[in-house]
């Protein structure tokens, strides 16, 4: 075998230099580098021992794009098992590969691809849900029973025109309420069902005309006095003041009245102030009943009986007054009945009327004795209503 040792080797200018013929096989022994510094053109099949050619020397940037859409059939190469063994495969095996089990996360998904179908039973639960993403239109009929609801969630925003039926009522929807201890006034409210329509309604509307209404209640206990003011109004025009099982700390004793006007600050005691018209009935122990009139005007109080003094002891009073002018500015006038006990263990019934000589509305009414006091007794001021 000869050898040629040379420094360069170069074709005569303007032509083509060929090294060796067709068949011929230059070899370059390791160890050895063969250096290219320009281009090479390979226009034969070349041969290449596997590894030789690193990832950076292929020219991805410069191939021709395919044009289309990768298809199962396209062909890629692949580094089987990573240990340098080249292979090709169709893209089809990729896109089974990809999505395979676990393989893919929520940010490949394509909004709205995701339906009951592709999903597996109780594969979601709540801390999936985005707040306020479940809306009636996402919830089956009857899917919510009340043990998914909220303490204190359903409130009136959340109920329906209608839905609430007296079923639904609690029996004690009523009875566990605080009691009402007085009359209601004229502006407390009740429910009805007019003709099937609910409707409120002022307890003015239905107290109905001429009923008496409380105004005060007193209860005497060794008193000197029972006094009754600051109910006197124009809302009624006639008053009612009731005594019952009154008994008075002595014998031998009288109960009365007296009156205070607006605008003079106290009762009015004087002499003559007051007259009184009174008939009556009483017993006089002989089987007999005695007939009592008496008429006289010059009082300093109105007597509510005559005949005899009342009785303490096994005795009681009773009976009622009408007042019956109390917001006019004319002359106060009253009606009464008694019925008591008196001197020589008797009885009596007393009608009458009275009157105070004084013009102005009245402010208040008092019951007194002339000796000792009101030892016990109930006593309660009513209105009248006007309608």
């Amino acid at each position: 075998m000869s050898e040629l040792k040379v420094d360069k080797i170069s074709p005569k200018t303007g032509t083509a230099m060929t090294v060796g013929d067709s068949g011929d096989t230059f070899t370059v022994p390791s160890g050895a580098t063969l250096t290219v510094a320009g281009a090479l053109n390979v226009t034969g099949t070349t041969s290449l021992a596997d590894g030789t050619v690193a990832v950076a020397e292929l020219d991805i940037d410069g191939a021709t794009d395919i044009g289309e859409a990768i298809v199962d059939a396209d062909l890629l190469v692949i580094d089987n098992g990573a240990g340098g063994t080249n292979r090709k495969t169709a893209a089809s095996r990729i896109k089974t590969y990809v999505t395979g089990d676990n393989s893919i996360d929520s940010d490949q998904y394509v909004d709205g691809s995701i339906d009951v179908a592709h999903m597996s039973a109780n594969s979601i639960d709540s801390a999936q849900y985005v707040d306020g993403s479940i809306d009636l239109a996402h919830m089956s009929a009857d899917s919510i029973d009340s043990t998914q609801y909220v303490d204190g969630s359903i409130d009136t925003a959340h109920l329906g025109a209608l839905q609430v039926t007296g079923a639904k009522l609690n029996t004690d929807a009523i009875s566990a309420q605080t009691a009402l201890t007085a009359e209601p006034a004229d502006t407390d409210e009740f429910m009805v069902s007019d003709a099937g329509v609910l409707k409120r309604i002022d307890y003015s509307l239905i107290k109905g005309g001429g009923a008496l209404t409380l105004l005060q209640s007193v209860t005497a206990s060794s008193s000197s006095t029972v006094d009754f003011e600051g109910q006197f109004s124009t809302t009624y025009y006639t008053y009612m003041l009731f005594f019952n099982n009154v008994h008075l700390s002595a014998d031998d004793d009288f109960l009365g009245i007296r009156i205070k006007l607006s605008g003079v600050g106290s009762y009015h005691s004087g002499a003559s102030a007051y007259g009184r018209a009174q008939t009556g009935t009483r017993t006089n122990g002989n089987n007999a009943n005695t007939d009592l009139q008496t008429g006289d005007a010059d009082y300093n109080r109105l007597p509510l009986h005559n005949g005899g003094a009342e009785q303490s002891g096994d005795w009681t009073m009773y009976g009622h007054i009408k007042i019956l002018n109390a917001n006019q500015s004319d002359y106060k006038m009253i009606s009464y009945q008694t019925t008591c006990g008196f001197q020589g263990n008797n009885g009596a019934e007393n009608t009458g009327m009275g009157f105070l000589s004084q013009n102005a509305e009245i402010e208040g009414i008092q019951f007194l004795t002339e000796s000792g006091n009101i030892a016990s007794g109930d006593f309660r001021l009513y209105g009248v209503a006007l309608t």
